[in-house]
């Protein structure tokens, strides 16, 4: 399992200044991508939504909270030093980041929402 803040800030420091929807929907798959493979959650973070429509609880006060994270304007931007992740951790995350980074907001959303475990992602505990 990785930390929230160390997932949520190696995601921002690789797509640049995102904005907080994009995040949402890139650490959701992440989880259901990491949970389809090894049947366990990558992070802690819940979930909050039902059928096409959620929201992670926590994550707002991650970026409100640190520093590290600059809102501008209607994006996110993370201006630390980029945390240093396990090395399978790291390659999975670059290989979802590159999977989705063609979508479209719409497409990346319903790839979620229409993920078989999508369900099991809003009852996880």
């Amino acid at each position: 399992m990785i930390s929230k803040k160390e997932l949520l800030a190696y995601i921002i420091s690789k797509k640049g200044c995102i904005h907080p929807f994009i995040i949402s929907r890139i650490i959701a798959y992440s989880e259901l991508k990491w949970y389809s493979k090894y049947s366990k959650w990558l992070t802690d973070f819940k979930y909050i939504g039902f059928l096409k429509v959620f929201y992670i609880d926590g994550l707002k006060e991650i970026i409100e909270e640190d520093n590290c994270f600059q809102k501008i304007n209607d994006c996110i931007k993370y201006v630390c030093r980029v945390p240093e992740l396990n090395p399978d951790i790291k390659m999975f995350i670059d290989n979802v980041l590159a999977e989705l980074s063609s979508l479209s907001i719409d497409q990346l959303n319903n790839k979620v929402v229409s993920h078989k475990f999508y369900d099991r992602l809003l009852n996880k505990r």
